[in-house]
């Protein structure tokens, strides 16, 4: 997800309320709930910031970090 004009805070509130969200949900099918998490990573930048490739790449990395460390985690960093 792109949030533009997003700064690492209000990055951070939206990051955690999808993580949350995601741990709170699930599916039922028949008796059966199937539950799910969301493991999230997040970079904001300033306008003079990196190319939009190293950005994506920071929030990817992050994402990955955040999954090794367990099941719906949120990493977020400023660049």
């Amino acid at each position: 997800m792109i949030l533009p004009e997003t700064d690492l805070s209000s990055a951070a509130v939206i990051a955690e309320r999808i993580a949350m969200g995601s741990r709170t949900s699930g599916w039922t099918s028949g008796e059966s709930v199937i539950s799910f998490t969301a493991s999230v990573g997040y970079a904001s930048c300033g306008h003079d910031s990196p190319g939009r490739a190293e950005i994506l790449d920071t929030a990817d990395r992050l994402m990955f970090e955040s999954k090794r460390r367990g099941p719906g985690g949120v990493l977020g960093v400023q660049i």
